[in-house]
This record gives C-alpha cells, sequence and structure tokens, in this order.
C-alpha cells in the first residue's frame, strides 16, 4: 500500500465495495485485459487498443468471470495506427483512465481520471526488409518511445522511457517522477553476457515459457522484491483467435500512488512498444 501521507491521483467517492482506479492504486498490482478483439487486424486495419483493470491476481486467476468497473480508451489516428507493425511504439496516442463499465463508443471528451500521453516517435525497431523467413527489423536508437502519465487534472505524475544501450536486443525501460528523478528500471532478466533475453519456462496454465519484466533498483539494478509486469495467459480463445493480451502489474510495496500510476503507463508502453507487433 502507498506510504501516510501520499497523495492518490484520483478524485471522487465512490460506493464501498466499488473498484475504482483509485482503490486499485491502494492494492497489491493490478492485472490489465485487453479489450479490443484483434483478430481481423492486418496492417491498415490496426483497431485502437481499449483495455480493461482488474484487482491484481496471481497468474492471472480466473478473469473470464470478473466484471470490469475501470477501463482504459486509446484514442490514436488511423494514420498512426497504421504504421503500428511496422514502427512499434512510433504512433501519437493517449490512453484515457476511466471509472465505470467499458464503452467503446464513449466520447472522448467523457472525463478520464488519468491519463497516459505520447507525440509520434520513432519505433523502437523498424521494419527494414521483408524475407521468406518474415521480416527483418533494425533496433532505433534515438527518438524512442514514451509515456507520460497525467491525473484528471491533467498534472504530471510521471514518464516511462524506452532505452537504447550496448544491448539493443533487449528492452528495457526507465520510469521517473514528476521531476525527472529515476525512481525504477524495468527490464528482464538476460543471459549472453547482456546481450539477450533470459526466457522464464514452466510458466502457469497454457503460457509455459513467459519474459517476465522485472521493476528494479535504479542503482543497483536489483528486483525490487517479486514486482515485475507480466504477460500471463489470457485463455485459449483470447491468445489463439482474438488476440487479446492479459499483463499482471506487481507494485513494489513501498511504490507511492503516482508511481503505481506510472508503472500502469509502462505496462501500456511494453505492451504497445514490444507485444502489439507479436499479435
Amino acid at each position: 500500500y502507498p506510504p501516510p501521507g501520499t497523495s492518490v491521483p484520483m478524485q471522487g467517492m465512490a460506493p464501498p465495495g466499488q473498484v475504482t482506479m483509485d482503490r486499485l492504486l491502494q492494492s497489491e498490482g493490478i492485472m490489465m485485459k485487453q479489450l479490443t478483439n484483434e483478430c481481423c487486424r492486418c496492417f491498415c486495419c490496426q483497431p485502437n487498443i481499449h483495455w480493461t483493470l482488474h484487482p491484481y491476481a496471481k497468474d492471472g486467476g480466473d478473469m473470464a468471470n470478473q466484471d470490469a468497473e475501470v477501463w482504459v480508451q486509446e484514442d490514436a489516428s488511423y494514420c498512426g495506427r497504421c504504421w503500428s507493425c511496422s514502427a512499434p511504439g512510433a504512433r501519437a496516442t493517449t490512453y484515457r483512465t476511466i471509472d465505470g463499465a467499458p464503452d467503446k463508443n464513449a466520447p472522448t471528451s467523457l472525463r478520464s481520471v488519468m491519463t497516459h500521453e505520447k507525440g509520434s516517435t520513432c519505433g523502437q525497431n523498424v521494419i527494414v526488409m521483408i524475407t521468406d523467413n518474415g521480416p527483418l527489423r533494425c533496433p532505433c536508437c534515438c527518438y524512442l518511445p514514451y509515456l507520460r502519465t497525467r491525473d484528471g487534472s491533467g498534472k504530471l505524475l510521471g514518464k516511462t522511457k524506452y532505452l537504447c544501450d550496448m544491448c539493443p536486443f533487449v528492452p528495457k525501460f526507465k520510469v521517473e517522477d514528476a521531476n525527472g528523478q529515476d525512481v525504477y528500471y524495468i527490464r528482464p532478466d538476460v543471459c549472453c553476457l547482456g546481450a539477450c533475453v533470459k526466457i522464464k519456462c514452466g510458466g502457469p496454465k497454457g503460457k509455459c515459457c513467459t519474459v517476465p519484466f522485472l521493476i528494479r533498483d535504479p542503482r543497483t539494478l536489483s528486483q525490487i522484491e517479486d514486482a515485475e509486469i507480466t504477460d500471463l495467459w489470457a485463455g485459449f480463445t483470447n491468445e489463439c483467435c482474438t488476440k487479446r493480451n492479459l499483463y499482471g502489474i506487481k507494485f513494489p510495496s513501498a511504490a507511492s500512488a503516482e508511481q503505481r500510476a506510472t508503472l500502469v503507463g509502462a505496462a501500456l508502453l511494453i505492451d504497445v512498444a514490444i507485444f502489439e507487433q507479436q499479435s
């Protein structure tokens, strides 16, 4: 739970027992379930990707029977979405977090309790050639994807940035607070002297192999407790047909509400920059 005296970036009171973004940020973590069906996605047919948020459950829990009371609405231009596969993470977009049941046709003027936003950037990689074995991608190392997290009034809470270093094939992210100070470093475990991602095998349910993005101390690079952002098994239909992802976000216990809100933005950036291109 956030330390005493830490402000929560949401406003308003809700009935007891109702799930709100305010209350989710005071829990141990959040499940982020993709709402948008990507079964018919094909380059220019890329839709806006909407999400629902749920209380944290280790290994995903029983997400099929959970009603959504908080959701995330993406608002990105059609032109930007056309390049989502060719340059993942490049498009300008805004994710608006809304308390209440999902409505994919809701107007963008609907009041949000939190936003995650970015302008147009380079992708974290770009397709340079199509071969018989699939696309050949080249990593980008400048003007990289990011997401700024703001509360309902527009106050900056933090920022997540995609990083490039001597090992460009290992995805890594930096989380900053509103003052630009480093708060977290997010990266999977690595092998081969840090050049390759280390895959975790023996995962739960149908997800036998995963790549957990561990939330680390920015100075020591050690994982903070069991904090991580993990791509979980979303069920056979979601994994194989509708291409809906499911993420578990486990917060560091000492994280403030502002830091937890920014980590939700980090999970969205991981999806749009890493996993979305694999759909």
